[in-house]
């Protein structure tokens, strides 16, 4: 399987950390990735600092997934 991850705006995301099942991988500079043992019903976890997790279950058959992650919102802490 392979795939690509964007951000919001469409701008591929490199660096993204890429957990299946006790496997890891990242994005590469063009935020293209390839999993060689996915498997169906598996899920893939999707994760970079600033961005909030996105997790996708794979479907029989699938050979691409096309991923977009958002931005977190920086929380304002309020101080008296």
């Amino acid at each position: 399987m392979h795939g690509h991850i964007k951000d919001q705006s469409g701008n591929p995301l490199a660096g993204v950390r890429i957990d299946m099942n006790h496997c890891k991988t990242f994005s590469d500079n063009n935020g293209d990735f390839t999993i060689k043992s996915a498997i169906e019903n598996c899920q893939i976890r999707f994760s970079a600092i600033g961005y909030t997790t996105n997790i996708q279950s794979v479907k029989a058959l699938q050979h691409e997934l096309n991923v977009f992650l958002k931005e977190q919102s920086p929380e304002i802490s309020q101080q008296p």
